[in-house]
Parts: C-alpha cells; sequence; structure tokens
C-alpha cells in the first residue's frame, strides 16, 4: 500500500533540470527489502530512500510491517 503523500521538487543542480517524486510506502509482509534494492509500484521505479522503518501502531503493540520512503527523478 502507498499512501497518497506524493510529494515532486525540481532540481537545477549541474545545469540539469530533474523532477524528484517521492512517496510513503507500507509493506504488511515481513520480506527482506534493503535499502539498496528498487520497488516498482504502479508499474514504476523507484528507489529507497534512507533507513528502512518498522510501521508500528502509536496506540498498541501492533505492528504489521514495515515502512520506507521511495525516491524517483527523471531528467525534464
Amino acid at each position: 500500500m502507498a499512501s497518497n503523500d506524493v510529494s515532486a521538487d525540481v532540481d537545477y543542480s549541474y545545469g540539469r533540470i530533474s523532477l524528484v517524486t517521492g512517496l510513503i510506502l507500507y509493506v504488511a509482509s515481513q520480506e527482506t527489502i534493503r535499502p539498496v534494492d528498487r520497488v516498482e509500484v504502479n508499474g514504476i521505479e523507484y528507489s529507497i530512500e534512507g533507513e528502512i522503518g518498522q510501521w508500528v501502531s502509536p496506540f498498541s503493540t501492533w505492528a504489521p510491517g514495515q515502512q520506507m520512503a521511495l525516491r524517483r527523478s527523471e531528467a525534464l
């Protein structure tokens, strides 16, 4: 399940213009996912940004899976 919290940013570094898109992915299974892996969501490939965290309820000990920030960059 990917959150609807999608952010986009334009990067003008090094004389290039690129569109950077990010979202948060919640994975209910305990699969082994590493920060160097790439993830496909709705046919679009993203890289994992930062550490993969545990998806834990703030109100109980319920921990259904993992959460990770995804990032995609494309040249315009």
